[in-house]
């Protein structure tokens, strides 16, 4: 199951969000029907999977102008990334 983040208006017009799980939008907007809200938005959550901390924006910037150097040497594609 997935979470989706959702928002929405109950019936004494109150705005509400939330997350919820459900196997689909339709799901969420099925359960949210059914306690007494109307859903305006509803947005899938990311994965939730974390590998390290990202990459570093100076650490991309280094890989692209060696990238570029040796591509402009000549090099292959495949030998530039070895």
């Amino acid at each position: 199951m997935a979470k989706f983040e959702w928002q929405g208006v109950n019936r004494g017009g109150d705005e509400k969000s939330g997350v919820i799980e459900a196997d689909s939008k339709e799901a969420v907007e099925t359960k949210l029907r059914a306690e007494g809200i109307t859903p305006d938005k509803i947005k899938k959550q990311g994965s939730g999977f974390s590998f390290g901390g990202g990459v570093k924006t100076r650490d991309i910037l280094i890989f692209t102008r060696q990238l570029a150097t040796m591509i402009d040497a000549g090099l292959p594609l495949v030998q530039c990334l070895d």
